[in-house]
């Protein structure tokens, strides 16, 4: 069972990793309603990821962007690995019952790998997040640790939350650069290109 203290050793190492390769950026991200006191079905999210041209590089980074739509095996082939951990609440966290029309107590604890290529006007990134959803995730005990640190409000109803769950994610993202200058413009590609 990972525990509260396990999670934050794990992050707390991992983010103090030195970068392996000066093409490398690590994210930490955190957000938190309490700050606003509108927990509304979201409550907070934390999420740590590294990511390396250098790992691009690598044989099954090149292999896993030959089978993926948008990504070609090139120089511009960036791979990642991350942790992400998010939780979710009713509007109405001041009871212990269940409350049928909203969202349940829940929360979400994964690891991801991503694979990012770019070219001169489009980047797209392929991520799979596989984790567990329910009781395991340690939403709990996050949410406890965090308010009693910055006098957040209680919330009443995790035993309410959902079962434990195995949770898989895939997704793929294109951003367009530069898409709308035309060749030669400012901004846009080389004539020729």
């Amino acid at each position: 069972m990972i525990t509260t203290r396990h999670t934050l050793w794990f992050v707390a190492a991992f983010a103090s990793a030195p970068a392996v390769a000066a093409q490398t950026s690590i994210t930490l991200m955190h957000d938190n309603d309490e700050w606003e006191h509108t927990e509304r079905e979201y409550a907070s999210g934390s999420r740590l990821s590294v990511v390396s041209r250098d790992w691009g590089k690598a044989d099954w980074a090149q292999t896993f962007a030959r089978w993926l739509p948008g990504i070609e095996p090139a120089g511009g082939l960036s791979a990642g690995f991350g942790a992400g951990h998010y939780f979710y609440v009713p509007e109405n966290i001041n009871t212990t019952a269940p409350v049928p029309s909203q969202r349940p107590y829940a929360g979400w604890l994964h690891g991801s790998a991503l694979l990012t290529g770019e070219t001169f006007n489009r980047q797209d990134t392929w991520k799979l997040d596989v984790g567990v959803i329910g009781p395991s995730s340690q939403s709990e005990q996050m949410e406890e640790f965090f308010h009693n640190i910055f006098s957040g409000r209680d919330m009443l109803g995790w035993d309410n939350q959902i079962t434990d769950r195995l949770g898989v994610n895939a997704t793929w993202e294109r951003r367009w650069q530069r898409a709308l200058a035309a060749p030669g413009a400012p901004g846009g590609p080389a004539p020729g290109r």
